[in-house]
């Protein structure tokens, strides 16, 4: 299990070593419109959500380039296909999560490579969460340990807000942090997804050739 989690996190790292500054511009957008959402309200929130998306579609079709998982001559999978994939993984494992932490953790591993699968093979947002479903069968539990890794410093400047920071309060600091946490967060588990896909793209090619 261990060798397997260091393999899945040396998957990620070259992931992102080859594009460093795409991963870093991302982490540098994602904080900026975290604050601004944080201090301009609803407006800044729904401005927030929107960049969100296009920074996550812009480093998922990018990295699919790169890598060549998409053929020459294909588009990739559209943005409005990754926002209707976001809205169904966010309410599945959110509802997972209302049972227990471990549920929502097992889903959100089962599904990791569906933004991948999506924006490369140009898949529909319920197509690709069967795909990642079937592709993630023998490793969940790997990308589940991952995953807490990734979101463990999240979770951590979430407690420290809330221990350190007075609530009727809110500093430029405490908000400036916070969303360096979560930037951090996402770029992680989008660069996870891009590992765990290209993982799993390699055997189910192997098995669709034994098939042909």
């Amino acid at each position: 299990m261990g060798r397997k989690v260091s393999e899945l996190c040396a998957e990620a790292l070259a992931l992102a070593a080859g594009g460093w500054w795409i991963a870093g511009g991302a982490i540098l957008l994602l904080c900026g419109a975290g604050i601004a959402a944080d201090l301009l309200g609803p407006a800044g929130r729904l401005a927030g959500g929107a960049v969100q998306l296009g920074v996550s579609w812009g480093i998922l079709r990018s990295m699919a380039q790169r890598q060549g998982w998409i053929p020459p001559g294909r588009s990739a999978g559209g943005v409005l296909g990754l926002l209707g994939l976001n809205i169904l993984h966010t309410v599945g494992v959110g509802l997972a999560c209302l049972l227990l932490l471990l549920p929502g953790l097992y889903l959100a591993a089962r599904w990791s490579a569906a933004s991948a699968i999506l924006v490369a093979e140009r898949a529909s947002p319920t197509e690709a969460l069967g795909e990642s479903w079937a592709r993630t069968r023998d490793r969940a539990g790997v990308i589940a340990l991952v995953l807490c890794g990734v979101f463990l410093p999240l979770v951590a400047a979430g407690v420290a807000l809330a221990l350190w920071t007075d609530p009727d309060s809110t500093s430029v600091g405490a908000v400036a942090g916070t969303n360096i946490a979560i930037a951090l967060s996402y770029v992680c588990a989008w660069y996870v997804g891009m590992a765990v896909y290209a993982r799993t793209r390699a055997s189910q090619e192997e098995l669709e050739q034994v098939f042909a």
